[in-house]
């Protein structure tokens, strides 16, 4: 083997150990992705589960409280015009004693004087107070729909999952002329049987390693791309799209973020004395009352690029 072929599979070797060198790089950034984000996601349940503990048992302590107080109320209610009656009651048993005392009395006395008095006494006996029977006098109970409480522990055991990936993900970012188009797609292992409603794309400044950065809305639609334009050059800028699935309320877990930035100059007009320029030559007004044109720059379209024209001025026949 001579010289060259020697440094040839020295070349060789040297660019396989960088690509394993840069293939363990990779390794490492997915395992600490792995990491991080079971630690993040282990943290957000426990924040999560802690407050509904905390809302769940405060709602059935006030139910139960509620309800304790119902039953408290219809009591008060239902026993108020008993006591009333018995206290009614106690008074002619006493009357009625202090009635049969004086006519034992009589019978031992031999002054029939106080006769007629007491057989005037005696026409009060037949007037009873009217209690009512025990069919119409509150039976308190609790009563509970036994579906619901399995129900809603049902839903206790069913609440949450564990999302191993966002179902949508960006496939590319391709640059544009001060924009950058987005595409997206669902992944092929998801197995979700409903169509998707809508995507939910969004961006923020910068290079985002995590979901909780100031991302802004930029759309909502059913299409699977969207130029976001209006953006600076060289100016990295981060991305993340999730669905929602017919019939759902609730959207998906985010995508990972993908970072982009664009270096093509957005289209802009030449300088001209027939126009004024502004917003770093975007927008051109004509100074005459004829007709006139205003060229672009430079050739700064190619196929596939889409460009969009705004007229707020034109002159009347």
């Amino acid at each position: 083997m001579d010289e060259n072929n020697i440094k040839a599979n020295l070349k060789a070797a040297n660019e396989y150990l960088q690509l394993l060198t840069n293939l363990q790089v990779e390794i490492g950034n997915a395992e600490q992705q792995i990491n991080t984000t079971a630690k993040e996601t282990e943290s957000e349940i426990t924040t999560v589960f802690s407050h509904l503990v905390t809302e769940i048992t405060n709602s059935l302590i006030n139910r139960r409280d509620e309800l304790i107080n119902n039953a408290q109320e219809v009591q008060r209610k239902g026993v108020l015009p008993l006591r009333q009656c018995q206290t009614i009651i106690n008074n002619k048993i006493a009357n009625t004693k202090s009635f049969i005392n004086e006519g034992n009395d009589l019978l031992k006395s031999a002054n029939k004087k106080g006769l007629v008095e007491f057989n005037r006494k005696s026409t009060l006996l037949g007037s009873l107070p009217e209690v009512p029977p025990l069919k119409e006098v509150p039976y308190i109970s609790f009563h509970y729909d036994t579906n619901e409480e399995s129900n809603l522990t049902n839903i206790c055991r069913q609440f949450g999952d564990v999302i191993h990936i966002s179902p949508v993900q960006i496939t590319s970012l391709l640059e544009r002329p001060g924009a950058i188009l987005v595409e997206w797609a669902i992944s092929e292992n998801e197995d979700h049987f409903v169509d998707v409603q809508d995507y939910h794309l969004q961006w923020a400044f910068g290079t985002v390693n995590n979901l909780e950065s100031n991302f802004h809305t930029c759309y909502i639609g059913p299409n699977l791309q969207y130029l976001v334009k209006d953006l600076n050059l060289n100016q990295n800028y981060s991305f993340r799209v999730r669905c929602k699935y017919e019939g759902d309320t609730q959207w998906s877990p985010w995508s990972l973020p993908q970072v982009c930035q664009t270096t093509i100059k957005s289209f802009s007009w030449v300088e001209t004395d027939n126009f004024t320029l502004t917003n770093d030559n975007k927008i051109a007004l004509s100074l005459l009352n004829t007709t006139s044109f205003v060229c672009s720059r430079r050739i700064e379209f190619n196929v596939g690029y889409s460009i969009e024209f705004t007229v707020r001025n034109c002159l009347s026949d």
